[in-house]
Order: C-alpha cells, then sequence, then structure tokens
C-alpha cells in the first residue's frame, strides 16, 4: 500500500519543477515583450548554474548539509561566470 510519505514527495516535485518553468516561461516572456526579440540564451547560464550545484551535491551526499553548500557554491559559479560574460560581451559589443 502506499502511504502518505510516497505520495508527498512526487507532488512536491512537481510544483517545484512546475515553479522552474513558470520562471523560465516568465524571464522569456518579459525579454520578448521588452525587446520584441526571442532570446533563449538565459536558459544556458540556468544550466551553467546548476551544474556545479548538481556535482557538488553527489560528492557531498553523505557528509551532512549538502544543501546549503551546493547552492551557495551554484550562487557563486554564477554570479562568476554572469561578471565573466559581462566582461567578454562588453569589448564586443560597440554602442
Amino acid at each position: 500500500m502506499i502511504g502518505l510519505g510516497d505520495m508527498i514527495t512526487p507532488i512536491l516535485m512537481g510544483i517545484l519543477l512546475g515553479g522552474l518553468y513558470a520562471l523560465i516561461a516568465l524571464g522569456l516572456s518579459v525579454v520578448f515583450g521588452v525587446m520584441k526579440l526571442i532570446n533563449l540564451a538565459h536558459g544556458d547560464l540556468v544550466i551553467l548554474a546548476d551544474v556545479p550545484g548538481l556535482i557538488l551535491w553527489n560528492y557531498l551526499i553523505n557528509k551532512g548539509n549538502v544543501y546549503y553548500y551546493s547552492r551557495k557554491c551554484s550562487h557563486v559559479y554564477n554570479g562568476l561566470i554572469a561578471i565573466i560574460f559581462n566582461k567578454i560581451l562588453d569589448k564586443m559589443i560597440i554602442i
């Protein structure tokens, strides 16, 4: 028989994944509404932010407090990638 805990986890994960999809869709609609141009590049930054967090999560899974450290490292990593992209693209774009 399926217990209540077995049903809550997939429902919660579905809600969280739906929230992520909603945030990505909101970003696309805002960019399209302002620029009248479909820009799919922010999805790459989402993946670049989540991959190191997943790798760190798998490394620290048995060491405790995994969520805190993996998310913090992902935020730092994503910030560094964004700064690097900004510096590179600022030199490439002439206004």
